[in-house]
């Protein structure tokens, strides 16, 4: 994915975020926008969102809008409890486009949200049932963000280690999404 990063808005400026340390549901948010915006995204990472945004850019994980998971007081669920993080929501509103050229679009869609955007939407949210057992943790994304962000801070080059969190995330999605393609023709 080719991801320019910047901390101003420019009239290249496709979409906007949380600056500062990074979770696994900022970083897939991110690499969703930029299949959905073609593989190439000019992102602008800021500390607060301005007040005045063109209407043509995407806000996300940054504290405000319908693209925002860090919302405080009753979030979001889906019907089996799990609270939507920033990944779900932008699963949700974009997701559906990436799936269109299946011909069973809503079951890839399905298989990609159960088996990868879930487990994102759970950890950040820390979403417990069952007593405290996790929803679902299909892989450990925080300690791969932790380490990266360890990274960042040793080598004082945030742009360049968030890059590399949406180039590794990129892999995920691509393998959970050919993944869900791949068991809906087996199946």
């Amino acid at each position: 994915m080719n991801i320019n990063v910047t901390s101003t808005i420019t009239p290249e400026t496709m979409a906007i975020t949380r600056r500062g340390i990074f979770r696994p549901t900022d970083v897939m948010a991110t690499v969703i926008l930029g299949k959905f915006l073609g593989d190439k995204i000019s992102l602008c990472w800021l500390y607060e969102l301005p007040n005045e945004v063109a209407p043509n850019i995407i806000v996300y994980d940054i504290g405000v809008g319908l693209l925002n998971g860090n919302k405080l007081g009753e979030k979001e669920r889906r019907e089996n409890n799990i609270a939507y993080s920033t990944a779900g929501l932008v699963w949700r509103r974009y997701g559906h486009s990436l799936v269109q050229k299946y011909d069973k679009p809503y079951y890839v869609w399905d298989v990609v949200d159960e088996d990868l955007i879930q487990g994102i939407d759970s950890q950040s949210n820390i979403s417990v049932i069952n007593h405290g057992t996790p929803v679902t943790e299909p892989i450990n994304l925080n300690y791969l963000i932790n380490g990266l962000n360890i990274k960042a801070a040793f080598e004082d080059n945030e742009d360049e280690v968030f890059k590399e969190a949406v180039n590794l995330f990129e892999v995920i999605f691509d393998t959970v999404f050919n993944f869900a393609e791949y068991k809906r023709i087996s199946f």
